[in-house]
């Protein structure tokens, strides 16, 4: 399943700008779906507020949350890329408020705008690879390491070494979806995690020990032997 169908465009003078007025604004609530992998991509939705899932489906039925975006994203970069279909679903997992362009409306601003393709290709190709490290990590990290990882992502690079605590932003429903697990689950997570020092009280997380938690997320140390109880 193809892993390109969202971009960050970084922020307000972000590439697209001189489209964006052009552009209908919609609010849909969660739950909603702005497509179907499949569906004629003849769209892009440029993503001002809330949460979007991207998710493909296997043929049991399961569904396999792929990436989420967030404000500043766009969504169905198949419409920029070849028109054909989408290759992922992509369902509305907080009130958004998005930018709707049609595919065409695009095309037209790019051909008059030729420099901007270079810089949408290198734009692309940086999604896709955050994209592709998602999916490496949904393969090949236990439950326990991705959690870790997310919350690394959220410390960022600073600080290395010793305590430190941070406030999650996304709701619990967001934050499962990102690391691969249902909501019950990622509770369980967390609560095996206050053994390695890791504290989730409502949103606001305590690490005492941020060189011990980068370990974990890097997968240097052993598992738990009753990790396996908690696997997506």
């Amino acid at each position: 399943m193809s892993g390109t169908e969202g971009a960050g465009p970084d922020g307000p003078g972000n590439l697209f700008s001189g489209l964006l007025p052009q552009a209908g604004r919609q609010v849909f609530p969660a739950g909603h779906q702005l497509f179907s992998a499949g569906d004629p991509a003849d769209h892009l939705y440029y993503l001002c507020d809330g949460a979007v899932k991207l998710f493909g489906a296997e043929a049991a039925g399961t569904e396999n949350v792929l990436h989420v975006l967030r404000a500043g994203d766009l969504v169905g970069l198949s419409a920029l890329v070849d028109g054909r279909a989408y290759a992922l679903g992509a369902e509305v997992m907080e009130t958004a408020t998005v930018l709707l362009l049609r595919r065409v409306d695009l095309l037209h601003w790019l051909h008059r705008h030729p420099a901007a393709v270079m810089q949408a290709l290198s734009r692309l190709g940086e999604r896709y690879r955050m994209m592709a490290e998602d999916l490496l990590a949904l393969k090949v990290l236990t439950p326990r390491q991705r959690l870790c990882r997310y919350l690394v992502q959220q410390l960022g690079p600073e600080p290395d070494t010793g305590p430190a605590g941070l406030v999650l932003t996304e709701r619990h429903a967001v934050i499962a979806a990102r690391v691969g697990l249902t909501p019950e689950n990622l509770s369980r997570a967390f609560s095996r995690l206050r053994m390695d020092g890791v504290v989730l009280h409502h949103r606001r997380v305590m690490v005492a020990e941020v060189g011990g938690l980068r370990r974990l997320a890097a997968g240097i140390g052993e598992e738990p032997p009753d990790c396996a109880d908690f696997r997506d």
